[in-house]
């Protein structure tokens, strides 16, 4: 599916989720916006302008909809609405929605963490709102939130009924600034048995990517080629074959690289959680252009993954990969 046809099926999505008596101006603003992104790539920009500001228009219906039910966790709406205003080259705006995405994780994390049974949703909210402090260059608030985020997780991480992943905690220290310190928790992960075929790729991705930032080509590759599934994985998915792909790429294996990143996209159709199958979609689609040295489709395809992937850690080894690519060119 190339992004024209993406960006008509998102269309079709949003405009779906506004026709039923029961409106749900969420999906139709996430869906009206990633459209808009897929059309800017294929460079119609009239119609990338009407599809973000139907966007707002619906997630500011959504907002409004909280707003009267007393409904305090607009986080992830807002930051949404920041990241548009972004695209849309209103500085302002942007900035402005990112501090009430920040207020609005910061207080549901406080809520949360006051119980036991709802600590563990807390540390994703004080991440949130530390990412958003960040982006706005509030260093300290930033640091704050993660330092929150990493006690919680540390306390909790303890329970063995709870699946937190090693990345997370690795990606608070590294936008505080601690490479080291990211890169020190990773490799003590490694060393753990009964890792999970993605987060052990995972772990070698990220550990990849932050050796890359350091300059450090040969311990990058060391690790970008010790990202292999185990060969007694039954059963490979979508999001384990991406990461393949991205450390072929980083190893100049171009066609290895093309040739996962296009089974991945091709699997993904069977995922039902369209964000995940969005995700991986257009992860496919930029390592394929970056293999191809095609960097204006590379740009674009980032700016549409910032607005919807920024908050997650895998958007910063996209990020180093995509800089040491141009960087190479």
């Amino acid at each position: 599916m190339n992004f024209l046809e993406m960006g008509k099926l998102y269309e079709k999505l949003a405009k779906k989720s506004t026709s039923l008596l029961k409106k749900d101006y969420r999906k139709a603003g996430y869906w009206y916006s990633s459209a808009a992104d897929c059309y800017q790539i294929e460079g119609d920009k009239e119609k990338f302008l009407d599809l973000k500001n139907l966007a707002l228009e619906c997630f500011s219906s959504y907002l409004e909809e909280l707003r009267k039910k007393s409904i305090e966790d607009t986080g992830q709406v807002n930051l949404w609405i920041s990241h548009i205003y972004q695209s849309l080259g209103y500085t302002d705006k942007f900035h402005d929605f990112l501090i009430k995405a920040a207020e609005a994780f910061l207080l549901t994390a406080r809520n949360l963490a006051k119980s036991e049974k709802t600590a563990v949703q807390s540390v994703i909210n004080y991440y949130n709102s530390a990412n958003c402090y960040r982006l706005v260059g509030d260093k300290k608030k930033a640091e704050e939130n993660y330092k929150k985020a990493l006690n919680i997780y540390n306390r909790k991480s303890k329970d063995k009924r709870i699946g937190f992943s090693p990345v997370l905690s690795a990606t608070c220290y590294y936008r505080m600034g601690e490479a080291k310190k990211a890169i020190g928790i990773l490799e003590g992960e490694l060393k753990r048995q009964h890792l999970s075929p993605l987060v052990f790729s995972n772990i070698n991705l990220f550990l990849g990517c932050y050796y890359l930032e350091k300059k450090d080509q040969k311990n990058a590759e060391n690790y970008f080629g010790a990202a292999k599934i185990p060969p007694d994985t039954e059963k490979i998915s979508a999001p384990e074959i991406i990461t393949q792909a991205l450390c072929q790429l980083m190893l100049n294996n171009s066609e290895n690289a093309i040739n996962l990143a296009e089974l991945s996209v091709k699997i993904s159709s069977k995922i039902k959680d369209y964000n995940l199958r969005q995700l991986i979609q257009e992860i496919g689609k930029l390592i394929i252009h970056l293999a191809n040295k095609q960097y204006q489709m590379v740009e674009k395809i980032m700016a549409s993954l910032s607005w919807q992937h920024s908050d997650l850690p895998l958007y910063d080894a996209l990020s180093i990969i995509k800089e040491n690519r141009i960087r190479k060119r």
